[in-house]
């Protein structure tokens, strides 16, 4: 069954919207947008933040795509991350039947800046999670849904 433009609009928005609760909720209790470094260990499924007078933060996450030059390319299709790493990312495949969207197994197609946003949200409701992080670097952002959170 193919989703309704109406549907899929409601689907997006609340996507958005649990982005935007989840996000708050880490600031508010590890205060990630203030920390002077972060480091990814693929192998590790880690990501941790850093700096010299705060406590450092560890996340388990997984890796649910990148985004560069306007393009959204699904951790599944990307040769660059480990597949254990991004294997997770295959779970949203499903969405591609029940919605009738292609994107969804389409390794990657253009996208908006806020599209990864979107796409991260929907991996929360499909897939779980506590929140999301944008790993930013020089030639692209890699999303990874945050699974869990300690504090040293």
């Amino acid at each position: 069954m193919t989703w309704t433009d109406a549907e899929i609009d409601k689907y997006i928005d609340s996507s958005f919207k649990l982005v935007e609760t989840t996000q708050h909720k880490l600031e508010k209790e590890f205060n990630l947008g203030h920390f002077e470094q972060w480091s990814l260990n693929q192998e590790k499924a880690e990501l941790t933040f850093s700096s010299p007078s705060k406590a450092q933060v560890t996340c388990k996450i997984f890796a649910l795509g990148t985004y560069a030059s306007g393009y959204w390319q699904w951790a599944w299709a990307s040769a660059s991350l480990n597949d254990s790493f991004a294997s997770k990312s295959k779970i949203m495949q499903k969405l591609g039947t029940s919605s009738g969207l292609n994107l969804f197994e389409s390794p990657a197609f253009k996208a908006d800046e806020s599209m990864p946003w979107e796409l991260a949200g929907m991996a929360l409701k499909e897939i779980g999670g506590i929140g999301v992080y944008r790993c930013s670097s020089t030639s692209s952002d890699l999303f990874v849904i945050i699974e869990s959170i300690t504090s040293k």
